[in-house]
């Protein structure tokens, strides 16, 4: 019998496995590259095994290595496997990297080994850890989780979870501000709290500090919203957001999720694109709510262009538009939402 089968789980309500550190040093090969071995081999392809025996494993390993050569031994070992790709070995506590996703979610192994919830997954790592996203959105209800799971039914793909994680958000009532809470404070960290009217149009353009922070994974959920306070959608609104293209996936995975919108519908070329490398390459991200006309330009936007300017231009019916992360005043007929990191 291998070490890794008396590891066992009691379901619990609880966000995390707990564990003496003895019983982590005798789960736990004391060896990096042992263990690095370890998750490889009981990488099978079932998915109560890659949440058991892999990604479990992970989230004790980084309770274990938490030297900074340590975990580099363990990483660059599963690079050396094939189990991680150079970039992740490189910088493995990267919150995109695999083994941050894996390390998520081996945290909440208890509820995704539970038979009620294991028929829902696959071994599929970006999947489980928006699952484990929407777990915590959750506070970690099993019970909550399971009626999540048969809502979202059969074959849902990592995208329907990002966007239910989003609707959930969208839906949560503001705390309240009674007793010994300050509603000048609350309204002060709201800035679109009080707006009730839906907007048409959200424009902005996405930098790299803006994608630094998007890609941040905050221990509380509810932190997004803080940090970014979402405002009311009409049901045809409209997203427009200036970045590179090596900025894509972020605005597409937590950006736009995140504000509410699901769909991607282009992407159009900014300026020249005639360069062999385009990974720099400027582009405008449109995604919308419902059925909303887009005129499409016939030609690549010129870089003059400002967000704000093309997407009046693609969405000419737009009435109620929001400027997005602009350090500067919005333009008229527009409002500003910024980030609020105070």
């Amino acid at each position: 019998m291998s070490f890794l089968d008396e590891i066992s789980f009691q379901p619990s309500a609880h966000d995390a496995v707990d564990r003496t550190c003895a019983e982590i040093e005798d789960i736990v090969p004391a060896n990096p590259e042992d263990a690095a071995n370890a998750v490889v081999s009981n990488n099978i392809g079932t998915c109560d095994s890659f949440v058991r025996h892999v990604a479990h494993l992970i989230y004790l390993c980084f309770d274990r290595f938490k030297s900074g050569e340590d975990l580099a031994r363990f990483s660059r070992q599963l690079e050396r496997r094939g189990f991680l790709s150079a970039r992740d070995a490189v910088a493995p506590e990267r919150t995109s990297s695999k083994l941050s996703m894996l390390k998520k979610v081996g945290k909440h192994a208890d509820i995704f080994c539970d038979p009620r919830v294991l028929p829902f997954l696959a071994p599929e790592h970006s999947k489980l850890y928006q699952l484990a996203l929407l777990l915590e959105l959750l506070e970690c209800s099993t019970e909550r989780f399971v009626v999540e799971l048969k809502r979202l039914g059969p074959d849902f793909t990592r995208d329907d979870v990002m966007v239910r994680i989003a609707e959930i958000k969208a839906d949560t009532p503001p705390q309240d501000t009674s007793g010994e809470s300050d509603p000048a404070e609350h309204s002060a960290s709201s800035p679109v709290a009080g707006d009730t009217i839906p907007l048409d149009l959200v424009a902005g353009t996405v930098t790299a500090n803006d994608a630094r922070i998007l890609r941040r994974d905050p221990v509380d959920p509810a932190e997004w919203d803080r940090l970014l306070p979402r405002p009311i959608l009409s049901e045809s609104a409209a997203l427009v957001v200036l970045t590179k293209l090596s900025e894509l996936s972020v605005v597409e995975t937590r950006l736009a999720p995140h504000l509410g919108f699901s769909r991607t519908i282009h992407v159009f070329a900014v300026g020249d694109t005639n360069a062999i490398d385009l990974i720099d390459q400027q582009v405008m991200v449109v995604a919308t709510r419902g059925k909303t006309d887009c005129a499409v330009p016939e030609a690549p936007i010129p870089t003059s262009d400002s967000p704000g300017d093309s997407a009046v231009a693609l969405f000419g019916n737009a009435e109620r538009k929001f400027q997005l992360f602009s350090d500067c005043d919005a333009g008229s007929g527009w409002k500003a939402l910024r980030w609020n990191e105070g």
